[in-house]
């Protein structure tokens, strides 16, 4: 789970879209949790997986946000030092951003989702300051809210501690892009770029990203360039 928190809930091998009791071999389901976190009640990484869990499922429907936010609260008693719960809980609040009917209903009740991720995600830098992806998640909810010069000073320090972090490199591309920083910008798409392999999908968003930029410093024939790469 703390090797790589972005796929962490990959080790249950769901298959459904529902938690389930039952479930296929190698695959983890609520009977298998429940005794897990039974025989282990004082270790926080048993409700941390438990929330994980629910978590999951939180894309196919909102049912599911009160059991994770209960198992992650759990954890955090359990052991209120670890930023790894912390950062769970930031990342839950994000996806209410994008799972929940409130926040579909208004950009204010979205923002307030947002909003509310921030505190987790401090909490997890303040208890360790190497947290390279707190800072990173911390800086897309600024960005998101466009506080985009917060957005920049989190990305900066996320991308010191964890250079490889490429999601990093194109969003502050997007920060700097909104406050007019075209150059800036400008490298910070060309360095996702060549972070990115050349199958990725995302590849041709960059692309029409600095094409975008490029445009703004009115460097047309670079522009156009990186416009018919995109379309490739």
């Amino acid at each position: 789970m703390e090797e790589d928190l972005d796929t962490a809930d990959n080790i249950f091998n769901i298959q459904g879209t529902e938690p389930s009791k039952t479930s296929d071999f190698c695959t983890w389901n609520l009977t298998d949790l429940s005794l897990l976190s039974a025989n282990a009640p004082k270790d926080w990484r048993s409700f941390a997986l438990v929330g994980l869990y629910y978590q999951f499922f939180t894309t196919f429907g909102e049912s599911t946000f009160p059991q994770a936010t209960a198992a992650f609260q759990k954890a955090s008693i359990l052991n209120p030092r670890t930023a790894v719960v912390p950062y769970l809980q930031g990342e839950l609040h994000m996806a209410t951003a994008f799972w929940t009917k409130k926040a579909w209903a208004s950009d204010a009740a979205r923002d307030a989702f947002y909003r509310a991720a921030i505190p987790s995600f401090t909490r997890a830098i303040q208890l360790d300051p190497g947290f390279a992806k707190a800072y990173a998640a911390r800086a897309e909810v600024y960005l998101n809210l466009k506080q985009d010069a917060l957005a920049i000073k989190d990305f900066d320090k996320a991308l010191s501690l964890k250079p490889d972090i490429s999601t990093a490199l194109s969003d502050r591309g997007i920060a700097h892009l909104e406050l007019g920083q075209y150059y800036p910008a400008i490298s910070d798409f060309g360095d996702a770029i060549r972070a990115k392999d050349e199958g990725d999908s995302y590849i041709s968003t960059l692309y029409a990203n600095r094409g975008d930029t490029y445009v703004k410093v009115r460097d047309y024939q670079r522009a156009i360039d990186d416009y018919s790469t995109a379309l490739r």
